[in-house]
């Protein structure tokens, strides 16, 4: 059944369409332009394979390069010029004529495998990040379907236009020559056909009507990538107005040297020796003091935590991180930068980005975490936590005791501490009846 909630956010209802639109060009636009390079070039089917070849090596280049563009740029503005280099692609080809070579049509292939390149994996990952991670298999059907489906309508609406387009151009031709049924239908149905007509009649007839085939199937391929055009346009305008921009990370890059004392020491920074990472600058949601107390026999945060949770250094790389997570079998670690809790990082945070680029093994952890996150003070309780797990949609959240970190809360934490508390309670009342 399709999930409605998503589409409430942006970043899912605003980058799918647009990620669904770019596939849309691109289909569509290979669909004609396998036919032009064939039929009107006179390439063979595997000259004008080796000559598409060009938007697939653009695009491939593009798209790994298009995850750094996003940290540095934000994702609006990377999608945002994908779909304009896209738009002018198509409108660059839609100047081809009958007397242009291969080398025209080149600039906008190379325009439109760019700007796809720049579009599909930062709109994946904007898709895949809005969603919680009991949900990430869902939304990526619905992304994939998108996709299919842009696709799918690229190749029937630009194929549509650009045979209506072709008929309407060689409807004169056949009413000016006694033509027979059979051969009308052939010359009709498309230039593949009627280049066939030609090489049959042969002689200045058969070379008048290769001409007006090939005249006929140009307008109608530059009507075809026109209406693209126009439809890539107009999603670059919905994305820069609407798609919200995701925050770029702040503060130190990964080429500058590190600061902090233990500049020496390993990337990876485990439970087994990290530092009492203070929480300052961190946003807090839950500000009961440590120690208060608000009500009798209930249960504080602090004795539900995980005392010694896993931290790695914001220059870990994705792949060091993920190895940390299976050999402490965690679904989530903290950043810790000096003495400082500057981020958390979850297992769908690399999921995502896996499924953005195949070459984000590299990076560092420091690019896909969770800036300033959530926390809550040890001397919460129990259910005033659950209450900021539950508004922010998370599964854990960070501890802190007088500014140091103290440990993690997970759902599961939570679920416990009530099911002992319970427990408790029942008891006595157990006891009684015995």
């Amino acid at each position: 059944m399709l999930l409605l909630e998503p589409f409430g956010d942006r970043r899912f209802s605003v980058a799918m369409p647009a990620v669904a639109l770019a596939v849309f060009a691109l289909m569509g636009s290979l669909f004609v332009l396998t036919q032009y390079l064939q039929f009107s070039l006179g390439f063979s089917a595997f000259g004008a394979g080796l000559r598409i070849l060009p938007i697939a090596v653009v695009l491939a280049v593009a798209a790994p390069a298009s995850s750094y563009l996003d940290r540095w740029l934000g994702t609006k503005v990377v999608i945002g010029t994908g779909l304009v280099l896209v738009a002018c692609g198509l409108a660059q080809l839609t100047t081809t004529t009958t007397a242009e070579g291969f080398g025209h049509a080149l600039i906008g292939m190379v325009l439109l495998g760019l700007g796809a390149g720049l579009i599909i994996a930062p709109g994946t990952a904007s898709v895949m990040g809005s969603l919680p991670r009991d949900r990430a298999g869902a939304g990526a059907a619905m992304n994939g379907t998108a996709l299919q489906v842009g696709g799918a309508l690229g190749v029937a609406v630009l194929g549509s236009v650009l045979s209506s387009r072709y008929q309407s151009k060689m409807a004169p031709v056949l009413s000016a020559h006694a033509v027979p049924a059979v051969a009308a239908h052939a010359i009709s149905s498309g230039i593949g056909g009627a280049l066939a007509v030609a090489r049959i009649a042969g002689g200045e007839l058969g070379a008048e009507l290769a001409d007006a085939a090939r005249a006929a199937f140009v307008t109608g391929m530059d009507a075809a990538l026109l209406v693209g055009a126009v439809v890539v346009a107009a999603s670059a305008v919905l994305v820069l107005v609407a798609l919200p921009a995701r925050r770029r990370p702040q503060g130190r890059l990964a080429s500058d040297p590190d600061p902090s004392p233990s500049s020496g020491r390993s990337a990876l920074d485990l439970s087994r020796d990290w530092p009492r990472a203070g929480a300052r600058g961190a946003r807090q949601r839950c500000g009961c003091a440590p120690g208060e107390r608000t009500r009798r026999n209930a249960v504080k945060v602090r004795d539900a935590l995980h005392k010694a949770p896993v931290t790695v250094s914001p220059r870990a790389s994705l792949a060091e991180t993920a190895t940390v997570m299976a050999e402490y079998n965690v679904g989530a670690v903290l950043v810790v930068e000096g003495d400082s809790l500057v981020g958390i990082v979850t297992d769908r945070d690399l999921v995502v980005r896996a499924l953005a680029s195949g070459q984000a093994a590299g990076e560092e952890v420091g690019s896909v975490m969770t800036l300033e996150p959530s926390t809550v003070q040890g001397g919460a309780e129990v259910d005033e936590a659950l209450a900021v797990l539950a508004e922010g949609g998370f599964r854990r959240v960070p501890v802190l005791e007088d500014d140091q970190l103290a440990g993690m809360l997970t759902t599961d934490d939570v679920l416990a501490a009530a099911l002992a508390l319970l427990g408790a309670a029942v008891a006595p009342v157990l006891g009684e009846r015995d």
